[in-house]
């Protein structure tokens, strides 16, 4: 699922957004309320709607076993 970042073009405020299909992209902006929002960035997440990834057996919750 992609990610975007949002730039506000009337404060410079950004944020990031999971977005599906049309819906989660930002109407405003959260902080000063501007309506010119800009897509900045975008990358993928793989690890559902939550945004966390799936634990491996093989994983630690910081490092992986060698294999």
């Amino acid at each position: 699922m992609p990610l975007y970042t949002y730039r506000c073009k009337k404060c410079a405020h950004e944020v990031e957004v999971l977005v599906i299909g049309n819906r989660g992209e930002p109407k405003k902006c959260e902080k000063c309320g501007g309506k010119r929002m800009e897509r900045r960035f975008g990358s993928f997440s793989c690890g559902g709607v939550s945004g966390k990834l799936p634990k491996s057996s093989s994983c630690s919750d910081t490092t992986c076993a060698p294999t």
